[in-house]
Order: structure tokens, then C-alpha cells, then sequence
């Protein structure tokens, strides 16, 4: 495969390029305001813009943030408990197996996370602008904050009670594709006083009382979310009047009863209550809701044009592709059992690899998001685990 057949640029001697550098992702450029971070660093002697010199602790770099010399932190190994107070204009790359035990953000702005693994909980508070791409997190708890943005990322509840994600005053937040996993039997969101988006995200809550718990006069967004539970629910608790709408909820125990007010939503599997307007089964609006295709047999899962979305695997199977997807066409998957993704045409684009495959497999518990894309000819795929 030619990677640039017709643009201006592209890495010198490859057909079709003429020969200028090629085009990178910013946020990942190593440059001469970056630092490394790994465990055989040492902070008296690390260097800024020396890839061969890293840092052992993210206290030793931060002076360089707040005096500008310092923009960017590459994470290559080790374990970092970070707390960053009156930080602005950084961004911390996870490269390797480094981890993040506990990530405290107090009166900062403008910081950027990408492909971190955060395995405690992370607390953001009266802070702007904080962004977290293509990472793994537990809890997450935000408080009088702006603008908290979260995408493509595993959210996974690490506390025995609560919720995984509580938001106290916070605004313009965004929540959207990502793979949100909860274990208590507390709401998944517990949110007050706050205003912002829960989009397009697979939750799965076997537990949980509710997808939300708000008791403030706010508006919280909820659209386009993929809920799977085992469990009776409502899909609000304390404030009638929230904006949920074009979701699907399955259930996948026994029958229970789902509550919900004044909401558009595809349901599976309960019997309702309260003032009900649900899409019955995904039939009308169909194409503004996330519907689940539940396999459990061992079976091949054939995937067309007319599949849904989401693929739930409960037993072991390999999962087949469409041959001629549409533009942007979505295919996520969550795994309770292992399973193999199949091209049957337009091969798995690996993002980080740039590896072109025609298989993956994807272990129990992980969840796999794949999008394709006309221009690439490929599927994309953002989250994976071994590589056959």
C-alpha cells in the first residue's frame, strides 16, 4: 500500500510523495518542550528535548510547565501518583506501559491526557479545560470545573459504592464514546448543579439503580447511549426533567421494569412504567438510536448494512464484518467472552501500529470501536488487545 500517493507530502523516497517531511499528530511530536518520564529516570539530571534523559517524577518537571520551557510529558514507564495545581498548557502521552496511580487537577487549565492509564481515582477540581483522549480511567470526580472533555476512553469503576462518574457544578462537559463500565448498584452519574453532554457512549451497569442522579435545577444531555444492565432501573433519578433521549436499553436478567418520563428510547426486555414514549424495539427512528445485537450461542456474527451497531459477546465467536460498509460506518464491541473480528473485504487499520491485518482478536472484558473510512479503505479500529 502506497501510505501517500497523492499528497504534497510524505517521507522522502516513498512513490508519490515529493520527499518533505511527513505530516504527524502535534499532541504525540517529541520536540524541545518535551520531557521523558520513566522509572530508570533521575530527576537531578533529565533534559528537556533529550529523549536519551528522562525524569523519574512528574514533580521534578513541573517548574519547567509553569515557566513555559516545558509543553509536553512522554510517559514511557513506571508508576506516577500526579497532582497538578495551578498547571496550564500541558500535555501528558502515555508511549508504554507507564500508569497513573492517582491524578489529582486542582485550579489548572488547558491540560491534555492521551492514551493514559489511570488505575485510581481522578479528581478534577475549579479547574478549565481538561481533556482526556483515547485513555484508561477509573472514578472520575469533578467539582466546579468547565469544559471537562472525555472521548474514546474505558471508564471502569474501581470504588465498592457510589457512582463512577460524579460531576458537582460543573459546565459545558462533554462525555461521548467511551466504554463505561459500573459495578454498584448506585447510578452510574451522579451529577448536581451541572450542564453538559453524555453521548454516544456503550454503559454497561448490570446494577445499577439509574443511568443518572440529579437533584438540581441543571440540564444534562443524554442521547445516542448504549445502556446494558441486568437490573430494573430509571433512567432518572430526582429530576424529571432531563433531555434523555434516542437511547437503547437492554436487559439482559430477568424481566424488570424500566421508568422513564417525557424520553424517546429504544428498550429490550422490560416491562415500563410512568409516562412512557418509547421507541417500541428500535422500529421508528432507527437511524438516530444505537441498537444491540446480543450473541450468546458460539455462532458466527454475519454483520451487514442493516446490522446493528453495538455487538454484545457473551460467548466465544468470531464476528464478520460487512463487505461494502458505508461511509463512517460504526461497529463497537463489548466483550464478556473473547472473540475474533473478521474483514471480509476492507482490512483493520491499526491505529497506533499502522498496521493493515485482516483479523484481531479482542479478550474477555475489552471493548473494540472500529469506524470506516472511505479515504483510508479500511476500517479503523481505536482499542484492541492481542493481534493475531
Amino acid at each position: 500500500m502506497n501510505p501517500c500517493p497523492t499528497g504534497a507530502t510524505g517521507p522522502p523516497g516513498v512513490t508519490g510523495s515529493t520527499g518533505l517531511p511527513g505530516r504527524q499528530n502535534s499532541d504525540y511530536i517529541f520536540d524541545n518542550k518535551s520531557v521523558v518520564l520513566a522509572a530508570t529516570g533521575n530527576d537531578a539530571t533529565f533534559k528537556v528535548g533529550d529523549m536519551n534523559a528522562p525524569a523519574a517524577t512528574v514533580e521534578a518537571i513541573l517548574p519547567l510547565v509553569s515557566s513555559g520551557v516545558v509543553e509536553c510529558i512522554h510517559m514511557l514507564s513506571g508508576s506516577h501518583n500526579v497532582t497538578l495545581s495551578e498547571v496550564t498548557n500541558l500535555t501528558i502521552v502515555n508511549w508504554g506501559p507507564a500508569t497513573i496511580t492517582s491524578l489529582t487537577i486542582t485550579d489548572s487549565f488547558e491540560i491534555t491526557f492521551l492514551d493514559v492509564i489511570v488505575t485510581g481515582a481522578t479528581t478534577i477540581t475549579t479547574s478549565d479545560n481538561i481533556s482526556f483522549k483515547a485513555s484508561s480511567l477509573a472514578d472520575i470526580n469533578c467539582t466546579s470545573s468547565a469544559r471537562t472533555d472525555i472521548r474514546d476512553c474505558t471508564i471502569t469503576q474501581s470504588s465498592a459504592t457510589g457512582s463512577v462518574i460524579q460531576l458537582l457544578g460543573c459546565l459545558d462537559f462533554i462525555i461521548q464514546s467511551n466504554t463505561i463500565i459500573a459495578t454498584t448498584a448506585s447510578p452510574v452519574i451522579d451529577s448536581q448543579f451541572s450542564i453538559g453532554v453524555l453521548r454516544d457512549n456503550l454503559i454497561r451497569a448490570p446494577s445499577a439503580s439509574s443511568l443518572i442522579s440529579d437533584s438540581g435545577p441543571d440540564r444534562v444531555q443524554m442521547t445516542h447511549n448504549t445502556l446494558i444492565t441486568s437490573n430494573g432501573l430509571a433512567l432518572s433519578e430526582g429530576n424529571p426533567d432531563q433531555q434523555i433521549y434516542n437511547n437503547s436499553v437492554h436487559n439482559l436478567g430477568v424481566t424488570a421494569q424500566l421508568t422513564e418520563v417525557n424520553t424517546f428510547n429504544h428498550t429490550a426486555g422490560f416491562t415500563t412504567q410512568g409516562e412512557i414514549s418509547n421507541i417500541d424495539m428500535g422500529t421508528r427512528m432507527n437511524g438516530l438510536i444505537r441498537r444491540t445485537l446480543t450473541s450468546s450461542d458460539g455462532a458466527t456474527v454475519q454483520l451487514n448494512l442493516e446490522s446493528p451497531s453495538v455487538i454484545l459477546i457473551l460467548a466465544t465467536t468470531a464476528v464478520l464484518l460487512p463487505d461494502m460498509p458505508s461511509d463512517g460506518m460504526i461497529i463497537e464491541t463489548i466483550a464478556e467472552a473473547s472473540h475474533t473480528i473478521q474483514s471480509n473485504g476492507p482490512q483493520l487499520l491499526i491505529v497506533k501500529t499502522g498496521q493493515l491485518l485482516n483479523q484481531i482478536s479482542v479478550a474477555a472484558g475489552v471493548s473494540t470501536r472500529l469506524q470506516y473510512s472511505p479515504d483510508a479503505g479500511a476500517w479503523i479500529v481505536t482499542s484492541l488487545t492481542t493481534i493475531i
